[in-house]
């Protein structure tokens, strides 16, 4: 019987890697359309609302937003999670140029994170938060679509 070896990082299939980088990809997209859409019908409130807890953060998410900008808010959680198991996976990936746009990519999307709880926790006033959003989110996604090509 021959003997096989655990496969080393510059063997390794990197097909599961390149398909969960593509899904991240998807997933950021997918995220900024939906926060196109939810600055489209947002009405936020004119005056602050003083968020006391937890529920009534979310009250005023939903109340500001409705389904769209919860939608929005819980898909971001979920985008930032996948961005960090890609951005962690990478870190094994034998090419640099995958490893430092996945990982410039996670910087990216917890940018734009930071500036929707920075808008929604100002009671919709901050604007430095859209525009982090605005920026960051496309941004992420052309580091990740790159790591997704380069990633054979």
């Amino acid at each position: 019987m021959a003997e096989t070896s655990a496969p080393t990082t510059a063997t390794r299939d990197w097909g599961r890697f390149r398909r969960m980088t593509g899904g991240t990809a998807v997933a950021v997209a997918i995220q900024v359309v939906l926060g196109f859409i939810a600055g489209g019908v947002a009405v936020y409130p004119a005056t602050s609302s003083g968020f006391s807890s937890i529920g009534a953060f979310f009250s005023a998410l939903s109340n500001a937003g409705g389904p769209t900008l919860l939608l929005h808010a819980g898909f971001g959680v979920l985008v930032f999670l996948t961005a960090l198991v890609t951005g962690v996976a990478s870190l094994k990936h034998p090419k640099q140029l995958v490893r430092v746009t996945s990982i410039l990519g996670l910087v990216f999307v917890l940018i734009a994170l930071s500036g929707g709880i920075l808008w929604s926790t100002s009671d919709f006033a901050n604007n430095a938060g859209p525009a982090m959003m605005t920026i960051a989110g496309p941004v992420a996604l052309v580091l990740f679509i790159v790591a997704w090509f380069k990633a054979k």
